[in-house]
């Protein structure tokens, strides 16, 4: 099981998070997706081709931790969410249906989310007495293995 950091604080992601992450995808969008995988009340994320090497390495039962702004402001960021994969794809067509651009191919779709607050420090130091050694500062999509004991702490949050 790997745990992955995703920085998701940019202009664009802060635009898609409401799509498809702090809200579930909504009906119109399920449909537009067309996709046997896609329906309303369903989470995803997306990420951009040149992190392909390593979305090869995302699978089912993953975690990820969201790095986002917090209350929209540009300055004030933190790992807002929690997540865990439930399936992946490369498929251009279902970025353009959920986020309405191709930029973000390498979907990954996404259950028990839920909102949470930690800032980099705490993250950092909670990986670093776990004996996990992360690169900071947190600059893009980051994997992380992940041990039984940073499994029980992230199913702590």
């Amino acid at each position: 099981m790997n745990l992955w950091l995703v920085p998701a604080s940019n202009d664009e992601a802060e635009a898609n998070l409401p799509i498809t992450l702090t809200r579930p995808i909504g009906e119109m969008r399920a449909e537009h997706a067309s996709h046997p995988k896609i329906a309303p009340g369903g989470r995803a994320w997306g990420t951009r081709w040149g992190n392909n090497g390593l979305f090869a390495r995302m699978h089912p039962g993953d975690y990820c931790l969201f790095y986002t702004r917090v209350g929209g402001d540009p300055r004030d960021k933190a790992f807002c969410w929690i997540a865990r994969v439930t399936d992946t794809e490369n498929n251009e067509a279902l970025s353009r249906a959920l986020w309405d651009s191709s930029e973000f191919p390498l979907v990954y779709l996404i259950d028990e989310v839920r909102a949470i607050r930690a800032t980099q420090e705490h993250i950092r130091e909670q990986l670093s007495e776990l004996g996990v050694p992360t690169p900071w500062p947190l600059r893009r999509l980051t994997r992380v293995d992940c041990s039984p004991e940073v499994s029980a702490w992230l199913e702590s949050f």
